[in-house]
């Protein structure tokens, strides 16, 4: 058995509650019963029964001589458990019918060698047991008597112990019965039964179910849910008029693997939990918006894992396009077969034409599969005008008219074709980098021509209009590195609805264009969504667009501007989705989106909010000691010794929706002042508490953040140890009183003496860095002065290049000399320790860079209002690293503009970043920049700080590191 609390499963197997259970493994049914008890019934285990509050178990076998209905019977597997009004259980096994008291020290054995199926009641008197071969039994669950409903023929219920036979209650007191593949409704009169056949119709049609029914669950709408033995689940929706019932979904609902159905169970969430031989999965009527086919890893011939493209068709069919092939999906029986089987050839883009002719594109070229015949084609086997595309990627198509097809092309091959089959010709357009009115890019994503049949272009480096009369394009290139506009090159899709063109860009969010005033809107992460790269976006008919991304889809309200994000814990393949894998089908109201795992079918029904309250539970504590974990007895008063003061909570909010959007808080009264947020972490841990009494309350909300306010607490006392209590305490307090006395006046003299040694070194320190900063600047700053003086006049006075050359060297070797001893003696000289005369320094060597190399400066050096004082040597380190990088840019980069920032972080942090607009380089291929960003990196890791590099070719580069200061009056003078 195992328990889930919506994140994590916790197995109760065979020996989890104590050797002494003999529970087996195998459980065919369980309940909670009207004592909020777990019963449980097995193969081969007898019943068991778990209570929640004292965690103790009762087991009810055949090893039990309390327990003489099962010696008798000489059985120990039970089939099905009930417990009736008077808290007598019944339990059905395939020897007999078995009561059981547990109060009581004996059981009774009924109908012995009968095999039992199911139990239920049938009125407050009397229950109802169906039988393999014997029919019905009315059992009277005073006297224990039973009657034999002789009125059903038994060859209606007449099988052995293997056929699935059993009841289900519905919300309106209609009793069911199934048996093989027939439902019956049991009709009870004063002393008879009769079996009436469900009413069941698929197209106006009676219905009978194929395969053996295994069980039935009812939800709150009054469907039915049947589970099957080899056909999965079938839904059966009743008619509010005439009380029948039409099929209206089959197996594989949402993405459902299994078909052997074990169980299907209602929560009062109204969702559906089924039981399979694959696992468990489960069905939320909030989701049913979403539908998902996934990848089937028990048949792998069938591979949707990776979808690059998607076409509905009107038949309840979608073609689906993927590195293996083309694969056909019925929607009507969720059955796939393969069209096109080919191995690691993309299929990037699927259309159907006016015609009914299906297009696709496949990275080694265009297929064709023409109306009314088998299999795809090389188009250019029927069109030899195609022949021109060659084995190039096809990755968008698009009919204009019957006679006029507009192609995509990506990668090899890449560009824009125009063709005209009427005329038998194709047109090729490419990107050229000295025509302004030339396609951005040979790389297409998509195409779309608007109400004015107008042609849109998204490429890899911006987007196009096409101009029919000038036969050329209007081009909107991004501005790479711009914080709004159109500031991402790659634009995945491209759409206009009124005069607004929405565009998904990878890298960027959702943009809008306004064609009007060119207007550009961003909507990023900043604004709700969840991801910003983006592979889709695609606009509906009621004003939301849909978007997919790397972080799973969100639906985006034009109106309201606000976006709303979901999972792969909602019902998604995954969280991951692919390029060009998206369709739409606007009368529908649906799209199509493909990922890595499957594909997607979404619908603008969203059913209205998850408006329960989730029930909040403290599910487990730990205690936390020498590196080893221990849980706790929450039945039993906690009571810890004063070293076991290291707990973990761990938490459940049972909404099952979408557990992992579950948000939880605390507050550990007497501890904590404020609830403390934990956001979706469902554990929280406290360490080193001190002796005292707690309580730890929790509460937690819903995936639509609605709150338990009442939530859930558990109490526990830390006791405290002789050296912790109050007596122990004032009598250590006053015998360190007095050692305190006796030793405080030489304890003052004694660092009074140190202090002014102290401060004796300390200025005897500043003395001598000032004298040798002055020795410096005085001595040999004169020398390399008249040095360079005289290497100036020598340079004018010669006539001779070699000698002019040797001059102007000299010049050139002095002036960095000087430079650098400038440096030195700055760092050197106390009265420029503080963070404002480093501030001007540096302020100083960037405006004569950016005037000496006539570059654009933006420097941004924020001052700060408490003194802080910078060693000698984070000062030098600080000036050559700086200057390293802009030695860099000067050699390398052909920046045109340089940004500079510097501020105190935490008040013992310097942060600088120095970037350039210019043109980049590839990180993994530094030669030019080897020697600098090597010896930047040594000076930052000796001084203890960290430095981070960003650059790609065309973006620029931007150097960013922190380093770790001293606060003034504990210095660092070396």
């Amino acid at each position: 058995m195992n328990r889930f609390d919506g994140r994590t499963f916790s197995n109760g197997n065979n020996g989890i509650y104590g050797s002494n259970t003999n529970h087996q493994n195998h459980i065919l049914h369980a309940f909670v019963d009207r004592q909020n008890r777990i019963c449980s019934s097995s193969y081969g285990g007898g019943f068991l029964i778990f209570d929640k509050t004292t965690h103790k178990i009762s087991n009810f076998n055949l090893g039990l001589k309390r327990s003489e209905a099962f010696d008798e019977a000489g059985i120990s597997t039970v089939n099905k458990a009930f417990q009736d009004n008077q808290g007598q259980y019944w339990l059905a096994s395939d020897n007999g019918l078995i009561l059981l008291n547990p109060y009581l020290t004996n059981s009774k054995l009924l109908l012995k060698g009968i095999c039992i199926a199911d139990i239920m009641d049938l009125d407050s008197n009397h229950i109802v047991i169906i039988s393999q071969k014997k029919g019905l039994f009315k059992i009277n669950i005073h006297s224990a008597k039973s009657t034999a409903i002789v009125d059903i023929p038994f060859t209606k219920i007449n099988a052995n112990c293997e056929i699935k036979t059993g009841f289900c209650r519905l919300r309106n007191g209609n009793r069911l019965i199934f048996y093989k593949s027939d439902i019956y409704i049991l009709k009870t009169k004063e002393n008879s039964m009769e079996l009436e056949p469900l009413p069941i119709k698929k197209n106006n049609m009676s219905y009978t179910f194929e395969y053996p029914i295994s069980t039935i669950a009812e939800d709150s709408n009054d469907n039915l849910w049947i589970g099957t033995n080899g056909y999965g689940v079938i839904v059966l929706k009743k008619s509010q008029e005439n009380g029948s019932y039409t099929i209206s979904d089959v197996s594989k609902i949402n993405g459902l693997f299994g078909k052997i159905i074990f169980s299907i169970f209602k929560d009062k969430d109204n969702s559906i939990w089924v039981g399979h031989e694959r696992g468990v999965q489960v069905y939320h009527r909030e989701k049913s918006f979403i539908k998902k086919y996934l990848f089937d890893p028990i048949d792998p011939s069938i591979n949707l894992r990776m979808v690059f493209s998607i076409l509905p068709l009107e038949n309840q069919k979608i073609l689906v396009g993927t590195d293996h092939g083309i694969f056909e999906v019925d929607e009507s029986n969720n059955k796939i077969k393969i069209l096109v089987n080919k191995q690691n050839d993309v299929c990037r883009a699927i259309y159907k034409d006016k015609k009914g002719n299906i297009w696709a594109g496949f990275d080694q070229g265009l297929e064709v599969k023409l109306v009314n015949t088998t299999g795809f084609k090389k188009a250019s086997h029927i069109y030899p005008e195609l022949a021109a595309l060659g084995r190039g990627s096809i990755s968008a198509i698009l009919e204009k008219s019957p006679e006029y097809f507009i192609l995509g092309g990506y990668a090899q091959g890449g560009g824009l074709y125009f063709w005209d089959k009427s005329k038998k010709s194709l047109k090729r357009y490419f990107t050229n980098r000295n025509n302004t009115h030339s396609l951005p890019s040979n790389d297409i994503s998509s195409l779309s021509i608007d109400r004015d049949s107008i042609l849109w272009i998204g490429t890899e480096n911006g987007f196009a209009k096409y101009n029919p009369e000038s036969d050329d394009f209007t081009v909107w290139k991004p501005k790479i590195g711009a914080s709004s506009g159109l500031n991402c090159p790659y634009i995945y899709t491209i759409q206009r609805h009124n005069d607004e063109l929405w565009m998904a860009t990878y890298g960027g969010g959702l943009i809008s264009y306004n064609i009007k005033d060119g207007k550009i809107n961003n909507y990023t992460t900043q604004n709700g969504i969840s991801n910003n790269t983006l592979y889709a976006a695609l606009f509906t008919n009621d004003e939301k667009i849909w978007c997919s991304h790397n972080k799973g889809v969100s639906l985006f309200d034009v109106k309201t501007k606000t976006f709303t994000n979901f999972k792969k814990e909602d019902g998604l393949q995954d969280d991951e989705f692919n390029h060009f894998a998206y369709a739409q089908n606007p009368e529908k109201n649906l799209v199509y989106f493909g990922g890595v795992m499957g594909f997607n079918t979404l619908s603008n029904n969203i059913e209205k909010s998850n408006r329960t309250p989730p029930n909040s539970k403290i599910i487990e504590v730990k205690l936390n000691l020498h590196s080893q974990e221990k849980s706790l007895n929450l039945y039993e008063p906690i009571i810890l010794k004063n070293y076991e003061n290291s707990l973990s909570f761990i938490f459940a909010s049972l909404n099952f929706i979408s557990p992992k959007k579950n948000k939880f808080r605390t507050k550990l009264e007497e501890w904590d002042k404020e609830w403390l947020e934990l956001g979706e972490s469902n554990q929280v841990n406290y360490s080193n508490l001190p002796p005292g009494e707690y309580t730890l309350k929790m509460q937690s909300s819903n995936n639509e953040n609605l709150w338990n306010e009442k939530g859930d607490s558990i109490h526990f006392k830390i006791i405290p140890s002789f050296y912790q209590t109050w007596w122990f305490k004032v009598g250590s307090v006053g015998i360190i009183l007095g050692i305190l006395f006796f030793g405080i006046v030489s304890e003052f003299r004694r660092k009074d003496q140190k202090r002014i040694d102290n401060l004796l070194k300390e200025n005897e320190l500043q003395k001598l860095r000032l004298s040798i900063s002055q020795d410096i600047h005085d001595e040999i700053g004169s020398d390399l002065t008249k040095i360079n003086y005289l290497s100036n006049k020598g340079s004018e006075s010669v006539d001779s290049k070699e000698t002019k050359k040797t001059y102007d060297s000299i010049n050139h070797y002095s002036q960095n000399i000087m430079n650098q001893l400038n440096d030195i003696v700055f760092s050197l000289n106390p009265d420029n320790d503080e963070y404002s005369d480093l501030s001007g320094y540096i302020r100083e060597v960037l405006s004569k860079f950016s005037e000496n190399f006539c570059l654009k400066s933006d420097v941004s050096i924020l001052p700060h209002d408490v003194p802080i004082s910078i060693p000698p040597n984070i000062k030098k380190h600080t000036i050559s690293i700086i200057k390293e990088a802009l030695n860099n840019i000067q050699k390398h980069s052909k920046a045109s503009k340089i940004t500079f920032k510097m501020y105190l972080l935490y008040d013992n942090i310097l942060h600088i970043m120095i970037s350039d607009d210019g043109l980049g380089f590839d990180s993994n291929n530094v030669r030019n920049y080897a020697n600098g960003i090597k010896n930047m990196n040594k000076r930052i890791i000796e001084m203890g700080g960290k430095i981070e590099l960003e650059t790609a070719v065309g973006k620029g580069t931007k150097i960013e590191f922190e380093i770790p200061l001293v606060r003034s009056g504990k210095q660092n003078t070396t």
